[in-house]
C-alpha cells in the first residue's frame, strides 16, 4: 500500500484483531505490520484489550505515544461526531472492535457511516472472522446465509425467534447464523434444544483459532444425545437445512 494512497486524505483504516486474546501476531500480515506504527489514534471497544491485541499483533511502540477513544455497546451515538472529528485532525486511525472484524455486530458501524459522509477513506484491512471461519466450516450453504447478531435476551422471545430462524432456514435453504454472550451460551444451547426440531442442522462453532477450538454440525436429536458445554466460551451458532 503506498504511502501517496495512505495519505491522500483522512483515514480509518478497519483493524482486524485477535478472536482470541493470546493469538500469536503470525495470524497477521505484513499490511498490518507496516500500518500499525503509522497510527496514533484507535477507536476501541475497551482500551486494556486493545492493549493486549495490539501487542500480540505485533506493536511494540509506547502506548503513551498514542491516543485511544472508546466506542462500545454503552456508548452514546451522540459521541460519533467527536470521533470523526479526531480521524479527522490525526489523519490516520484505526477502529478496532474486541475480536476478530470491527463493524460486524457492535458499534463500529455507525461510526463506518458517518466516515463516508465525512468524506474519510474507508479502508478494510484483512483479519479474522469467526462467523465467516464458523460458516465455511459448518457444512451449511455457504452461498446463502444471514447474519442476525445477537437474538433475545429473554427465554420466550428468544424461543420465538429461534423458531422463526428454523422455519427460515427450511423454506428459503438459507444459513441462519447468530452470536450469544459467552455467559449466556449454556442457556443458549438449552434454548435450542426445546425450540430446533430433531433433523433441523445445528452448528455450534466453539473458541476459533484457539488450542480449544470446536466446530461440529449436527441435526438437533444428535446434539441431544451430548449436549456441548460451552458455557463461556466464545461461540458462533448456525442453523441450516
Amino acid at each position: 500500500m503506498s504511502e501517496e494512497f495512505i495519505t491522500n486524505g483522512p483515514v480509518l483504516y478497519l483493524m482486524p484483531t485477535p478472536l482470541v486474546s493470546d493469538q500469536p501476531s503470525h495470524f497477521f500480515g505484513e499490511v498490518i505490520s507496516e500500518i500499525l506504527p503509522k497510527i496514533r489514534l484507535f477507536l476501541v471497544e475497551d482500551e486494556r484489550t486493545a492493549r493486549r491485541n495490539l501487542r500480540n499483533m505485533g506493536f511494540k511502540g509506547s502506548f503513551d505515544t498514542i491516543r485511544m477513544m472508546v466506542l462500545n455497546e454503552h456508548s452514546s451515538m451522540t459521541v460519533v461526531p467527536e470521533l470523526i472529528k479526531a480521524v479527522t485532525n490525526h489523519h490516520i486511525a484505526a477502529l478496532m472492535s474486541d475480536a476478530g472484524l470491527p463493524a460486524m455486530a457492535d458499534p463500529g458501524e455507525e461510526l463506518v457511516l458517518a466516515a463516508h459522509k465525512a468524506g474519510i477513506r474507508v479502508i478494510p484491512l484483512p483479519g479474522p472472522s469467526s462467523i465467516f471461519l464458523a460458516l465455511i466450516a459448518s457444512g451449511l450453504n455457504a452461498e446463502q446465509f444471514v447474519f442476525h447478531g445477537y437474538l433475545p435476551v429473554k427465554e420466550n422471545e428468544r424461543t420465538r425467534r429461534l423458531k422463526q430462524l428454523e422455519q427460515t432456514a427450511r423454506s428459503t435453504g438459507y444459513t441462519q447464523i447468530f452470536m450469544e454472550t459467552p455467559y449466556r451460551n449454556q442457556q443458549m444451547v438449552e434454548g435450542l434444544m426445546k425450540a430446533l426440531q430433531p433433523d433441523t442442522l445445528l452448528c455450534i462453532a466453539a473458541d476459533i483459532t484457539s488450542p480449544s477450538e470446536e466446530i461440529r454440525t449436527m441435526a438437533v436429536a444428535e446434539w441431544k444425545k451430548k449436549p456441548p458445554e460451552v458455557n463461556r466460551r466464545l461461540c458462533v451458532f448456525l442453523i441450516g437445512k
